[in-house]
């Protein structure tokens, strides 16, 4: 979608996978007038990670979910669902993969006057997976590293457009870095480029 952002992308996918909240994801409102079981969507802070291998940008939000005034074990119940629906799970978004990471919740449980309803907040730190989208030379000598690793470690995820945090096979990942020497002979054009193994960047997310 053109215009997709995180919080459109997180919306529909909890809509989705959540049947219980029966499509009630929101924005922040000051709509007394709710429908529950809900849950609000809420961005929280934007965190510059150029300096590091796996992420452009790192994104946090908190989710609140809400729940009638009946049992705190009904709020457990809703909100870990939600988690689960998001946590370790990639969203394209403009197509550029969007990691989601579970972080916690800062908050107890409330009960909230103007909404008559118990109420709690998770957060989920979301990372840009930037590097994925990287262009390199063609012929592609990331491409001839990829396949030296398929040969000599035949059990590692090797190609980072389909990296699935859920598995348990590790990951072993291949970009081009800088170029060092970019000189030009009577017989061609030659570079030597830097390489850097991304993989312990990417296992630093997987779930322990």
């Amino acid at each position: 979608m053109k215009n997709e952002t995180i919080r459109i992308a997180m919306t529909r996918h909890i809509s989705a996978s959540v049947g219980s909240l029966k499509g009630n994801v929101w924005e922040p409102t000051t709509n007394t007038s709710v429908v529950l079981p809900q849950a609000t969507i809420r961005q929280n802070a934007e965190v510059d990670q150029s300096g590091t291998p796996y992420a452009g940008a790192s994104y946090i939000y908190d989710v609140w979910v809400s729940v009638s005034p009946e049992t705190y074990n009904s709020l457990d119940i809703l909100i870990n669902e939600v988690k689960d629906s998001l946590m370790d799970n990639i969203l394209m978004i403009k197509d550029v993969p969007h990691y989601i990471q579970y972080t916690g919740s800062s908050t107890e449980d409330m009960y909230l006057e103007d909404w008559d309803a118990y109420s709690r907040s998770i957060t989920l730190q979301v990372h840009a997976l930037d590097w994925v989208l990287e262009k390199v030379s063609d012929p592609s000598p990331v491409q001839a590293l990829i396949e030296y690793s398929r040969d000599n470690f035949r059990d590692a995820q090797l190609d980072p457009y389909i990296w699935d945090p859920k598995e348990t096979a590790p990951a072993l990942y291949w970009r081009q870095g800088d170029v060092e020497v970019d000189q030009k002979e009577s017989w061609g054009h030659g570079i030597r480029p830097q390489y850097m193994d991304i993989s312990s960047a990417l296992q630093a997310l997987k779930p322990r």
